[in-house]
């Protein structure tokens, strides 16, 4: 009688949790929309229903390699579907991810990948396409891609810059401080 009730809670706890990676995407609610630079897909950002606390969903990680963590509470979990703009169709799907703890973005795309495009939220597959894979599009998302690096490198030029005027001034006043410590303590010590 024991087996018959394990066993039973058991399978219960199967059906469950495979109900659940259905019913996390199904009953999912919108957050929000992006657009890629060319304007060819959509991506829609949904979060996941969850009944149960995020430490009983294992975190995944882009990198395959990377084990599932278990117990780790997520900050924003959500899944995305990529659609063609212009009609609507479906591309496909992520998995349910954190993406604070994944990699950073999106990526549209290779313009070295012509007649077939691939595209990646936060490192994990979103969809395989040959839908604005053309040569003029993907140099327009090769363009794209040259300035946000660019905006990226004088962004950390200054902030470098800033950075080491900081460090500069810390050690001036570091030693500054150094010295009037000095000239006080001699002051003392005289008679």
């Amino acid at each position: 009688m024991r087996t018959t009730i394990v066993a039973f809670l058991a399978l219960a706890a199967v059906l469950l949790y495979v109900a659940s990676n259905w019913w996390e995407k199904a009953w999912g609610t919108y957050w929000h929309s992006d657009t890629s630079p060319d304007g060819c897909i959509r991506v829609d950002v949904f979060r996941p229903y969850w009944l149960l606390p995020s430490p009983f969903h294992p975190l995944p990680h882009p990198d395959p390699e990377t084990s599932k963590r278990w117990g780790v509470i997520w900050e924003a979990p959500v899944f995305l579907r990529a659609y063609e703009a212009a009609t609507g169709t479906l591309l496909g799907e992520t998995i349910v991810y954190d993406p604070p703890s994944a990699f950073d973005g999106y990526d549209w795309g290779n313009a070295r990948s012509i007649g077939h495009r691939v595209i990646k939220a936060n490192g994990f597959p979103l969809a395989t396409t040959d839908r604005c894979a053309d040569e003029t599009t993907l140099k327009r998302l090769a363009a794209h891609y040259q300035k946000e690096r660019e905006k990226y490198w004088r962004w950390r030029k200054k902030t470098y810059a800033e950075l080491h005027r900081r460090e500069r001034e810390a050690a001036q006043n570091q030693q500054h401080d150094a010295q009037t410590d000095r000239q006080a303590h001699r002051q003392r010590l005289e008679p």
